[in-house]
């Protein structure tokens, strides 16, 4: 397997942003799996905004 460096240099972060495009970045998983943990250092780390469904479902069921 070819593993990313822990603190890959910032064209790599440049080539992901060019390879995802207009695309959206979604995590499926079970409760409490870390998909929210996970997913808010990535919209950081590729500075995209940060969108939890969980959240998203509340503000519109009230």
């Amino acid at each position: 397997m070819n593993a990313l460096p822990a603190n890959p240099p910032d064209e790599t972060y440049a080539a992901l942003l060019g390879r995802l495009g207009s695309r959206s970045v979604v995590f499926v998983g079970l409760m409490g799996a870390g998909k929210t943990a996970i997913g808010r250092k990535v919209a950081t780390m590729l500075a995209l905004p940060f969108i939890d469904s969980d959240q998203e479902i509340e503000s519109v069921s009230r």
